[in-house]
């Protein structure tokens, strides 16, 4: 797992998001995928981010992955499979 988290903080690192943004991109992510009970897409995700006053499209579909990955093997969420767009 940790892979999964430095994978994910190098990846945006370089997209220009700090360590402190990266904390609460992955906290909203978090929130809106298991408010969703497993029924949520990456696109859907970046629409709800957006009205949480992320800019667009601030999740792509690789760290989308990631922070799944995250929720699979820690957060010990019962979460299906995302569709990725």
């Amino acid at each position: 797992m940790e892979e999964i988290v430095d994978r994910l903080f190098y990846t945006l690192f370089c997209k220009g998001y700090t360590p402190e943004e990266t904390l609460r991109l992955v906290e909203d992510v978090v929130h809106i995928v298991v408010k969703e009970r497993g029924e949520f897409t990456a696109d859907k995700v970046n629409r709800k981010l957006e009205r949480l006053g992320w800019h667009k499209a601030s999740v792509d579909p690789f760290i989308f992955e990631l922070i799944i990955s995250l929720l699979k093997n820690d957060g010990g969420q019962d979460i299906a499979n995302p569709t990725i767009h």
